[in-house]
């Protein structure tokens, strides 16, 4: 039996070491500096095969690391993406979606052909846009392709590689304090390097960030819709979206009641799905089908902030590769382990005795599933 699931069956929670030896340390280039501005929320560390990390920085930069010894190997100045052209600011809320090469001989994975990700814009005519930019495996200017509105998440990338997926939000109405925004989901296609379709929103509501997987040969993307930023208002419903490239077309699955600010939760089998929303609440599907259009398995409260009582979960629900296990963060300093099928809590801790920190990224698992980790937002540990 796994460190986890003793744990798991004797709810008690997990407690990581105190003092982890850092094995190599390097500072982003100008990340202390206003232009450099660092990596904040959304921005991400993602790991290839080939060891190496790929991080995009707020200031739009791509940076990539050996694994090893922490080098910089290169950097991407988003100007390249923008061919010099003048913006009057740019950032970027975007991690990196990779895709690889096929393996040759006997190797599982071959090395990265390009990965992509999202730039936001202000233009000259102080309008938003986004640019999804593809660099190649080697450092080299790929492509890239403006888009109106504001790209939410990371771009995905579909299992061939011929196309890159992407949720965007687009100002619908002239309220400058308090703007309505209206979800598209958008298809690159990365030979023709243009866009090949484009849905917008039934009914002018905003789209969340995309959860992908490829199914039965098909690439499958869920998302859900933030409306008022997750806050739960009187009546508030939201909505479940599903694309199937299969079909080529978005269907809206059904109503819920929460609005999510995060992407969804998909089971590794494909047939489990879960969503954190407004109201600190988790919601879990069970499908033998695999389209989760029928009445939720189960609704969990969780803790909520005493702030507001409607704020919704900063991060996603992680699941382990079975689906048996949630970890997730409320909006209160509580940390949860819920059951993935029922939704019950398992176990619950601060890991804060002075409850003066909430979690704002989200948890990740060990490969081996034996270890979860999750960062405190107030001093980082």
């Amino acid at each position: 039996m796994s460190y986890l699931k003793h744990f798991l069956k004797t709810f008690t929670p997990i407690v990581l070491a105190q003092f982890p030896r850092i094995k190599w340390l390097r500072t982003i280039p100008n990340g202390g500096t206003l232009s450099g501005r660092a990596l904040k929320k959304g921005n991400g560390i993602v790991p290839s095969i080939d060891d190496r990390l790929w991080a995009a920085a707020d200031d739009g930069h791509l940076l990539v690391f050996n694994q090893t010894n922490g080098d910089l190997l290169f950097q991407i100045d988003p100007k390249v993406a923008q061919n010099n052209e003048y913006v009057a600011w740019t950032e970027s809320r975007s991690s990196v979606a990779l895709h690889y090469n096929n393996a040759p001989g006997d190797k599982l994975f071959g090395d990265v052909a390009y990965c992509v990700y999202a730039l936001l814009e202000v233009a000259t005519t102080n309008t938003e846009q986004s640019r999804i930019v593809a660099i190649n495996g080697n450092g080299t200017f790929r492509w890239s392709q403006v888009v109106e509105g504001t790209v939410e998440g990371t771009p995905a990338i579909s299992a061939d590689g011929e196309n890159v997926y992407v949720a965007r939000n687009v100002i619908s109405s002239t309220n400058v304090q308090n703007p309505t925004r209206r979800g598209a989901f958008t298809i690159i296609n990365d030979k023709n390097q243009s866009i090949i379709a484009d849905f917008p929103s039934f009914d002018s509501y905003p789209f969340g960030p995309l959860s992908h997987i490829f199914q039965d040969g098909s690439d499958i993307l869920y998302w859900a819709d933030p409306w008022k930023f997750g806050y739960a208002g009187a009546g508030s419903t939201g909505i479940v979206y599903r694309y199937d490239s299969s079909f080529g077309q978005v269907s809206q699955l059904q109503e819920i009641s929460l609005n999510a600010v995060t992407a969804p939760m998909l089971g590794s089998d494909g047939r489990k799905f879960w969503l954190g929303g407004s109201n600190a609440q988790v919601v879990g599907w069970i499908s033998e089908s695999g389209v989760f259009d029928e009445t939720p398995a189960f609704t969990s409260t969780l803790e909520r902030t005493d702030r507001n009582k409607t704020a919704p979960l900063h991060n996603r629900p992680i699941a382990t590769n079975d689906g048996q296990y949630l970890f997730v963060a409320s909006t209160s300093p509580r940390l949860y382990c819920l059951d993935g099928v029922d939704g019950k809590a398992l176990w619950t801790s601060d890991f804060d005795e002075e409850r003066a920190s909430i979690y704002m990224t989200e948890a990740r698992l060990s490969r081996d599933e034996s270890n979860v980790y999750f960062i405190r937002h107030r001093d980082g540990a």
